[in-house]
């Protein structure tokens, strides 16, 4: 069964689950795909380089979350069952792994390459699309890496993989099998360490933009402001879930505790897929560029379809882009 696949207790929570998924997915789909025409087809995203290849990854992994999590976990409060058989279980826990690991990783480097364009301005305008494009290559290469290793770990010390654990960060692994308590106290002081450093460095260089924000020119003000937002909405999104392995960990283990603790975890995920969805609308209102693009090239031009009349703006665009 995929980890986050659990039974719904009640018809209003399932119906509630199936009304979230939708808005996800109604959502998720289209702004991330625009994201990746406009920025890939138009080049209409204007922020640096390394930015752009970042902002594109991420929009692909949110595409990946979305079709591997909210669909998947759609189809099942429909049918009330896991339906694509095991094969496909294990390989969307996998995926599903891979891919949040790789925008925790994404998200890093995006904050990283801002704050280093704010301190060296000067170097920052060497950049490249190359440059990007081995940094974004270098993370996906570290996340494969890093999920092996713990696959690897896994099966040395217990004997097992954590295919049901849905985590690239030793999600809800239990190291009982352990026989050197040191060993396994060290185990769980890690997990706690790995599930919140992301999110505290990923604050933390978001609040240490902000300092800059008087210092900077209008447009860079903006692309602080984005770099900010998305930081923030994955923060709040992911902590629920990235918590929930101490949860585990430091809970005493009552079949009471147990029901609540699977109760948390969904609501946990639930709340996860909103950062899918988020980035389209934040880009759209904090990039004016992307702003321009959807409104010149999409929305006026599904308006004037229905009047069967050319808007000039949308030529102009389409000209210059």
């Amino acid at each position: 069964m995929n980890a986050s696949v659990s039974a719904l207790p009640s018809e209003s929570e399932r119906y509630l689950l199936i009304t979230w998924c939708c808005l996800i997915l109604l959502t998720s789909v289209p702004g991330n795909v625009f994201i990746l025409i406009a920025s890939i087809r138009y080049r209409a995203i204007k922020l640096d380089k390394i930015t752009v290849i970042l902002i594109q990854n991420i929009a692909f992994n949110d595409l990946c979350c979305t079709f591997g999590q909210t669909a998947t976990k759609l189809v099942t409060a429909f049918t009330l069952s896991w339906p694509f058989g095991d094969i496909v279980c294990k390989a969307t826990v996998y995926i599903n792994a891979l891919f949040t690991g790789a925008t925790i990783c994404m998200l890093v480097a995006l904050n990283t390459s801002k704050l280093t364009c704010l301190i060296f301005p000067l170097r920052a305008r060497t950049r490249s699309n190359r440059a990007g494009y081995k940094i974004a290559i270098g993370l996906w290469a570290f996340q494969g890496s890093l999920l092996f290793l713990i696959e690897l770990a896994s099966f040395l010390t217990t004997g097992e993989f954590l295919e049901a654990s849905y985590s690239p960060l030793l999600m809800m692994c239990d190291f009982s099998d352990f026989t050197n308590p040191i060993v396994e106290d060290v185990f769980d002081f890690i997990v706690m360490l790995v599930t919140f450093i992301p999110t505290l460095v990923i604050l933390s260089e978001a609040v240490w933009l902000l300092l800059f924000i008087k210092e900077v020119r209008r447009l860079q003000q903006r692309s602080i402001v984005t770099v900010f937002t998305i930081s923030l909405v994955f923060a709040i999104s992911y902590l629920p879930f990235g918590c929930s392995p101490t949860i585990l960990k430091t809970m005493d283990r009552t079949p009471q505790n147990m029901i609540i603790y699977t109760d948390y975890l969904k609501v946990a995920f639930c709340v996860q897929y909103f950062s899918y969805s988020a980035n389209p609308l934040i880009y759209y209102f904090s990039v004016k560029s992307f702003n321009c693009f959807v409104n010149d090239t999409i929305i006026s031009r599904l308006v004037f379809r229905r009047t069967n009349s050319v808007n000039p703006r949308v030529a102009l665009r389409l000209q210059s882009l």
